[in-house]
């Protein structure tokens, strides 16, 4: 097993019943997550952002805000396909 496979394994044990209804993610979704957020960046994603509902402007203000960088635009993509 890979880091990112355990990573997925653990993360889904942790948010799937967290989430309920709001949990629509493959294995390879949670791989992808980890890769470019790292496990507590897709920790704070599925928390904070899926869970409680925050912004990605207020979890990730670096990334989000002004002037943030354009590869971010991808995670953006995935929080507008799970709403």
């Amino acid at each position: 097993t890979t880091p990112l496979l355990k990573d997925a394994f653990d993360l889904t044990n942790e948010y799937k019943d967290q989430l309920g209804d709001k949990w629509d993610y493959s294995y390879e979704d949670i791989i992808a997550l980890s890769n470019f957020l790292g496990r507590g960046g897709t920790r704070e994603f599925l928390g904070n952002v899926i869970r409680d509902g925050k912004s990605l402007e207020e979890v990730y203000p670096t990334k989000f805000g002004e002037g943030a960088r354009q590869e971010w635009l991808i995670l953006n993509q995935i929080k507008t396909a799970t709403l």
